[in-house]
């Protein structure tokens, strides 16, 4: 322990955790503390343990073994709402809020302020209150907003929004910055470190290994169960050293061999051109054009219209006027089955509510846009649906006990593997990912990279929608740059770079 822990004082310690579920023991004796005012990354693979342990923390599992002090006083945390009543707060990666009600509703929610006695709903008060909880993180909205109108980066600030007007003790953050931009994850980093001086204790939980020395006081790595080290974060010189614990062994940290990839596209023949693309609110005469064989990069700040332009070509969104052409046929779907119909796949942000059937298994996940394929006069080919699901699950390394396995029960990562896997299992000619790796390890974002080179080699449209700049430099031939419903540059690979992308931010944000 080093001299400044010293002057901390512990707020809270799990001591020999474990946790077992039918067939996998998903916690083995895990130890992790925290001191008031600091903050503890949490890092491991997908599958290692990290959310099991952090809803033991929540209140949400209960531990078979071991035991949970706060305040230095052994406590049984009985239910989410007692882990609350102790000031811990959870932001997970698969949002709480209430699609249906107002910003300022799920700001609030469990703590409504009242008057007369608490008869009737103060809902000046709950407008305040939203509004300074939202200024808070920088995130100018309006408080009456629908949260179902929200995309995933804006739920994000609302769910930390929330977790602020909770004036929790400790708060636990899932994958925070999954969906942020560069200038979000720093206005986010900023608000940590006011709540760190004013004593407020994170555990923070991320696959963005940049983000550990950036934010981090310590760093503890969990692999298969298990402890494998806690080290301050200032000690970290490489950071490669840090995928080696959560993996086991050496992983290359580039994400892709650029200087082998063409220049240029080798077909000039567009897979798909849109030509002054409009929806009321959302996009401003957006024109591009995939070709064949081409990864096109999108970023933007948030409220850039990336998402909203991904919902509008997969046919979730009517477009108010603008044309769109597929392989040189004009075309407007009404519905998303019309899309996946004529090819085209969408692996959303959000996947647990619109990539996913969480209660059905993994097998039925990943054959439901092809099932036409495993059929004959209306009987399902089980066995051939099941030998081409397994390929997946193989080159895809989802950690799953059987493909018959509910995907509600795999951890974040792997249910983001298991959508990737259901649109090349359904053989599209033009992929659409909206935030691929957003909450996958190391090692599964490298596989998720090599599988979209190997897409575009056999003439496959791709377009990689990222708030990762590295990754959006990495891995796209052309880059594409959105701010407010609007194209603002698009970019070749040889001149794109993060000051140019961030410059074009500024410019139009400014």
């Amino acid at each position: 322990m080093t001299t400044e822990e010293t002057k901390r004082p512990l707020l809270m310690q799990m001591t020999g955790i474990e946790k077992s579920f039918p067939g996998v023991k998903a916690l083995d004796g895990v130890s992790f503390d925290l001191y008031r005012g600091e903050t503890h990354v949490l890092l491991g693979e997908n599958g290692a343990g990290k959310s099991t342990l952090i809803k033991i923390l929540s209140g949400v599992f209960r531990p078979d073994a071991g035991s949970i002090a706060i305040d230095e006083r052994v406590t049984d945390i009985h239910n989410p709402a007692h882990a609350r009543s102790l000031g811990i707060s959870t932001i997970f990666q698969e949002f709480s809020l209430v699609p249906s009600l107002s910003v300022a509703e799920n700001i609030v929610l469990g703590r409504e302020p009242t008057l007369w006695g608490s008869l009737f709903l103060d809902k000046r008060a709950r407008y305040e209150i939203a509004a300074r909880a939202l200024e808070l993180v920088a995130f100018q909205a309006d408080p009456n907003m629908i949260v179902r109108n929200l995309v995933s980066a804006e739920r994000q600030l609302v769910e930390i929004a929330k977790s602020l007007v909770a004036d929790a003790r400790i708060i636990i953050m899932d994958e925070p910055t999954a969906a942020l931009s560069e200038m979000e994850t720093e206005n986010l980093f900023s608000i940590i470190r006011r709540l760190n001086s004013k004593q407020v204790s994170i555990i923070y939980i991320t696959h963005r290994l940049e983000d550990v020395r950036r934010i981090g006081d310590r760093v503890t790595v969990i692999r298969d169960g298990r402890n494998i080290d806690t080290i301050r974060a200032d000690q970290i010189q490489d950071i490669s050293i840090l995928v080696t614990k959560m993996v086991g062994s050496e992983v290359s940290l580039r994400t892709s061999n650029i200087e082998q990839r063409a220049d240029q596209p080798t077909d000039d023949t567009p897979v798909l051109r849109v030509e002054n693309l409009s929806r009321k609110g959302a996009l401003r005469n957006v024109s591009f054009e995939l070709y064949r064989g081409e990864i096109l990069g999108i970023t933007g700040l948030l409220g850039a219209g990336r998402t909203e332009l991904a919902r509008v070509i997969f046919g979730v969104d009517r477009p108010d006027r603008g044309r769109i052409w597929l392989c040189g046929r004009e075309i407007i779907f009404n519905n998303p089955r019309q899309a996946v119909s004529a090819g085209i796949g969408l692996v959303s942000e959000d996947r647990r509510y619109q990539g996913l059937v969480p209660v059905r298994s993994v097998k039925e996940n990943i054959s439901l846009a092809a099932l036409s394929n495993f059929t004959s006069f209306g009987f399902i080919k089980h066995r051939q649906e099941a030998a081409a699901v397994k390929r997946f699950v193989d080159e895809l390394a989802i950690r799953t006990t059987s493909i018959s396995q509910l995907c509600a029960n795999l951890s974040g990562g792997n249910q983001q593997k298991v959508v990737v896997a259901k649109w090349l299992c359904a053989h599209s000619r033009l992929l659409i990912f909206d935030e691929p790796t957003k909450g996958v390890d190391v090692a599964a974002k490298a596989e998720i990279h090599r599988l979209m080179r190997d897409l575009v080699s056999k003439g496959v449209g791709v377009i990689m929608i990222t708030s990762e700049l590295p990754e959006l430099l990495a891995i796209s031939d052309r880059i594409m740059v959105m701010c407010k419903g609007s194209v603002t540059a698009i970019l070749n690979r040889n001149e794109a770079s993060k000051d140019k992308i961030m410059k074009c931010w500024e410019s139009v944000a400014s």
